[in-house]
């Protein structure tokens, strides 16, 4: 929150530090509710993220640490909320192939490598999703 101007004319600095300060002490709003706050379900079982996106679909969560804004993909953030950190050297897959997605039974750590061959294989229409039993997948032909 940025003032520059108040009741009675220019902020001061040391206006602004005060109500810094100020803005400082009060509690802060709990990740988890602030990540569902931007959720809504869809008829066949995903978690709409209508928040901001970026241009590939992905939705964008911004966080306030150390005094330095950061911002994740929501996709990211759910899996870390719900199931835990992400193994180190693997990526989020959706299993729905939908990336604004962001139900954690939806998302799974796999290679970098896998998540491409499921991309690839799900283009091409040889790949489905069943939504009953999310961490399943078959193969069509």
């Amino acid at each position: 929150m940025t003032f520059t101007k108040g009741p009675r004319g220019p902020l001061t600095r040391e206006h602004r530090s005060a109500i810094s300060a100020a803005l400082r002490g009060r509690p802060r709003k709990d990740v988890k509710a602030r990540f569902l706050s931007w959720v809504e379900g869809r008829a066949n079982g995903c978690w709409a993220w209508v928040g901001k996106r970026n241009d590939l679909g992905y939705g964008l969560m911004s966080f306030r640490t150390e005094g330095r804004h950061k911002t994740k993909r929501a996709h990211r953030v759910a899996f870390e909320l719900f199931k835990g950190p992400i193994p180190r050297g693997l990526v989020v897959d959706h299993l729905c192939r939908h990336p604004w997605c962001v139900n954690p039974n939806h998302l799974e750590a796999v290679t970098t490598a896998e998540n491409l061959l499921r991309t690839m294989a799900s283009r091409a229409g040889l790949m489905s999703f069943i939504p009953a039993a999310p961490t399943t997948l078959f193969m069509e032909g």
